[in-house]
């Protein structure tokens, strides 16, 4: 529970954003024509049904995200780090049309987070008849321009020690057609959100564990790493 709580949409029919602004005009998401969309909540970009003329200007509202957090495993495709974001940058920013020369997935924008999964496992037995614990190591590498930023982050990943994620089971999602998002990234109609998610699909819990941190550095004089090391421990009770 949070006060003031997040701002949310109330129309089941059509969760999430409720539509974008072309050229200072509204064009909700359930309208027709030319400017037919769905908003990609998954990548962050909205998707119209069919060209726009070249130059439209395409704003909505979103909830800003300081950092960026990313998947280190199996990255589509390379990235570039962008120092400076809001800043012109002739080697990401056409400065003379303030038109972005490299596509966001290409950018990797600061401060961020990549996540790395160990491909290591362990096991203990939980108990007598059956369970295991079964715990993997979680590789967190922050990312900052600053060297008090790039703290910040450790001691915000660090401190999740021993901290307890419940999760949802993807498959009993996937058998009642409850996926929240369709495959273009668009909520489905009565989209649940994670407390209604966990409510009606509630797998295990997930329990972070033995907090360390594995490096402090100065990559360059713009550019500061840190790694932190937690152990993400589940029970299985069926092996």
């Amino acid at each position: 529970n949070y006060s003031p709580p997040p701002i949310t949409g109330t129309d089941n029919v059509n969760p999430g954003i409720s539509g974008v602004y072309v050229d200072g005009a509204f064009h909700s998401t359930a309208s027709v024509g030319a400017y037919a969309h769905g908003v990609d909540h998954f990548n962050g970009r909205v998707i119209f049904d069919s060209p726009i003329p070249t130059g439209s200007n395409v704003q909505a509202e979103f909830s800003y995200k300081w950092i960026n957090v990313v998947y280190a495993n199996s990255l589509p495709w390379l990235r570039e780090v962008q120092y400076r974001t809001y800043e012109p940058n002739s080697e990401f920013l056409s400065t003379a049309e303030g038109g972005w020369d490299k596509p966001p997935e290409m950018r990797l924008q600061m401060p961020a987070i990549a996540v790395e999964i160990v491909p290591r496992r362990k096991m203990a037995g939980y108990q007598i008849g059956g369970g295991q614990w079964v715990v993997t190591d979680v590789l967190f590498h922050c990312i900052a321009e600053d060297e008090i930023t790039r703290n910040k982050l450790v001691d915000i990943v660090s401190l999740q020690n021993d901290k307890t994620i419940y999760m949802f089971d993807s498959n009993s999602i996937a058998a009642a057609s409850g996926f929240p998002l369709n495959h273009l990234g668009i909520p489905n109609s009565g989209a649940m959100q994670y407390p209604d998610l966990i409510s009606n699909h509630y797998a295990k819990q997930l329990r972070l564990r033995d907090s360390s941190i594995q490096g402090m550095e100065m990559i360059n004089s713009n550019l500061y790493g840190g790694v932190v090391k937690l152990s993400a421990e589940v029970i299985e009770r069926t092996i």
